[in-house]
Formats: C-alpha cells, structure tokens, sequence
C-alpha cells in the first residue's frame, strides 16, 4: 500500500478540499494501491472527516505526537502541500531530509526555499497535481531525494543556521568597530 500525506493546520489557505478531491482522482486513476493522510488540527478538521467518512482510503488524523507524526513521514511514498499561501512549510523540509518526493502547488516560497526539489503544479490545476502524484507513486526515483536531503542538510540543519548567524553577528560586531 503506497502511503500519501500532508501535514499542516486544517484552515481554507491549506486547501483540504483539493486535498480530498486530488486523493479521490488519484485513488480513481492509479494502479497503486494508496492511502491519503492528513496530519493536523484546525477548525475544518471535522468538516474534512464527514465529508471523508465513507472513504478508508482518505483519513483526516488530527493531532498525532512527533513520534507518529515521524513515522508516517518516514514511510510515505510522496508528500504533498495544497497550500495557497505559505512561509517555510517545516514540513516539506522534514520529507526532504527523509529523502521523499514533494509536490506543491507553485508557490515562490517554494522556490525560493527548497530550489528546485519540490515538483510544483500551477496553483488551480488539480488534474496536473494528480498526474504528477500518479506519475511518481508509479515511477518512483531516488535522485533527486537524495540532492534535495543535502540540499536541507546544507542549508537549514541547525549548524548551518548557526554559522550564518556566527557569520551576521561577526559582520554586525566589526561594522560597529
């Protein structure tokens, strides 16, 4: 059984109703046998499990602790982010250390965050998000993981956040001098 998932607060920005309309498509269209999970709270969280309650294959959690949050993680066959509008997504950057494929809509934060390791799909355009769900659970590729998780490493693990801080505050003490 493939596993899909996204985690994230259930708010109208995150788009949980593209979330179940993708999965549905997905689910329709593959040969894969898969599951779709949400992991989050929000006030659209029971709204989600109704509008879900029939189907097994598309489960809205809610909260789960960091352990089980890590674990489905660790063995999802893709992530993905339906969000309209976002910062950092610690979560995408959590799914690229673990060497996962990333799909998103096309925002610039991602972009500019993650370079070019998150597959984006123009914003709106739900059957090319389901194409390229279908197209990676089918065809899966650890190359890019594997860049993307050194990618991460580099650039957002704590020590490499430390050494640009070290680097400011070097830059700020002798500006002052």
């Amino acid at each position: 059984m493939k596993k899909v998932i996204s985690i994230g607060k259930l708010e109208l920005r995150k788009r949980p109703t593209d979330f179940i309309e993708i999965a549905r498509d997905v689910i329709r269209l593959t040969t894969e046998e898969v599951s779709f999970f949400w992991i989050g709270e929000g006030d659209l969280l029971e709204n989600c499990k109704r509008m879900t309650d029939t189907e097994t294959n598309i489960q809205f959690l809610g909260y789960v602790s960091e352990v089980k949050k890590k674990s489905f993680l660790e063995t999802c066959d893709v992530y993905i982010s339906t969000s309209e509008h976002e910062g950092f997504n610690m979560p995408i950057g959590e799914a690229l250390l673990l060497k996962k494929p990333i799909i998103a809509y096309a925002l610039p934060v991602y972009r500019e965050i993650y370079n070019n390791f998150v597959q984006l799909v123009p914003l709106n355009k739900r059957s090319k998000f389901v194409q390229e769900i279908i197209r990676v659970l089918e065809n899966p590729t650890k190359e890019i993981s594997e860049k993307a998780c050194a990618f991460v490493q580099e650039n957002y693990s704590a020590e490499a956040i430390r050494k640009r801080l070290l680097k400011i505050l070097h830059t700020l003490i002798h500006e002052k001098s």
